[in-house]
């Protein structure tokens, strides 16, 4: 099998035990499961081709028509039953308020924790639930323990703002040297390529790379 074959199909199978997950652990008896399409089945193909499908999961989202939406790793837009849900969650939380808080709400994050490892074959304690993919990814790197000063961190000019911003803070906090480094124009895989090689090579004290992978 081709590698990016197996990955695809990786990246698949945990995305459905995600949403599996999501269904069963986050939604209490409000949300019912009806309310949402049955997962596809079958190959990548089909699933992207499967109209009857999709159209299920327009369904869900009540959005404005007057624009079409192509931001959102900006602005991601809750389908309705998630909305009802977290409405009803925070309903629930606001009622409830400092006892929640101090009595049930870890109770409850441990058990979401445990339904995610379960959906991606994980230990609960490798799981860290963050508010999304920036937190996430600035944890990660500002969390990298193996660094010392005089090490690198390379990363390129086209990656993610955000997370350049966390690169550059390493300077400071781990006296490490910054290095980054432009993407050529036409940026053709082999080009790209290239310009990470040349990267490598001319750091050789590099311990830590950022690299924005698009598929």
């Amino acid at each position: 099998m081709n590698p990016i074959d197996t990955i695809s199909s990786d990246r698949r199978s945990i995305l459905k035990g995600l949403a599996a997950a999501a269904v069963t652990s986050l939604a209490a008896p409000a949300m019912a499961a009806e309310s949402l399409p049955a997962p596809p089945t079958g190959t990548a193909a089909a699933i992207a081709t499967d109209k009857a499908y999709w159209s299920a999961v327009k369904g869900l989202y009540a959005v404005t028509p007057d624009i079409v939406n192509f931001e959102n790793g900006y602005w991601g837009i809750m389908p309705e039953p998630v909305r009802r849900e977290f409405i009803r969650q925070s309903d629930m939380v606001n009622f409830q308020n400092t006892y929640y808080a101090r009595q049930r709400v870890g109770a409850d994050f441990e058990a979401v924790r445990a339904k995610v490892a379960e959906a991606v074959g994980a230990a609960p304690d490798e799981i860290a639930l963050t508010r999304g993919a920036t937190e996430a990814l600035q944890l990660l790197i500002g969390g990298y323990n193996r660094l010392k000063p005089g090490d690198s961190v390379l990363y390129a000019d086209l990656d993610y703002d955000s997370m350049q911003y966390a690169m550059n803070s390493l300077k400071a906090r781990r006296g490490v040297d910054v290095v980054k480094f432009d993407i050529p124009e036409p940026a053709t895989r082999q080009a790209v390529l290239d310009a990470y090689a040349r990267a490598i090579e001319a750091n050789p004290k590099a311990r830590l790379l950022l690299l924005t992978l698009a598929v």
